[in-house]
């Protein structure tokens, strides 16, 4: 009891009102510094670049998907029931090839990441629609 009326005391000797104190409690709380230390790594992390950098490796991949199959159709002695022609391929190369590009834009700044990632959404469906009607014809 005398403690508590001790630090009473000393509460209403600086001045301090309830809410000050309560305020001066949760400034040193170990669990605020780290919410606010989060929040600064986050505002550090350079979004661009690891964006554009996801966009490259998956446009290289939608790349080495056609390339490696106009290899097979081509080159490789392997029976194919139902290839695609040779254009889908190259064409859907070119439009990863144009997805890299988009990428490394992301990346310098060009143009912003919402930009970027619906353009090349945009041209991989694209690609894919081709894929899909030249299959069902």
């Amino acid at each position: 009891m005398l403690v508590q009326n001790n630090i009473f005391s000393k509460v209403m000797l600086n001045q301090f009102t309830l809410i000050q104190f309560k305020n001066k409690l949760f400034k040193n709380n170990v669990f605020f510094n780290d919410l606010t230390m989060e929040s600064d790594i986050l505002r550090k992390i350079n979004w661009k670049l690891i964006t554009g950098l996801i966009i490259i490796v998956c446009n290289l991949f939608w790349i080495w998907i056609h390339l490696n199959l106009f290899y097979l159709y081509n080159y490789a002695e392997i029976l194919i029931f139902m290839p695609y022609p040779n254009w889908i391929l190259i064409l859907n190369s070119i439009i990863g090839i144009v997805g890299v590009c988009l990428g490394l834009s992301v990346i310098r700044k060009k143009i912003k990441i919402k930009l970027g990632i619906l353009i090349n959404i945009i041209i991989i469906l694209t690609g894919a629609l081709f894929e899909l009607f030249i299959l069902i014809l």
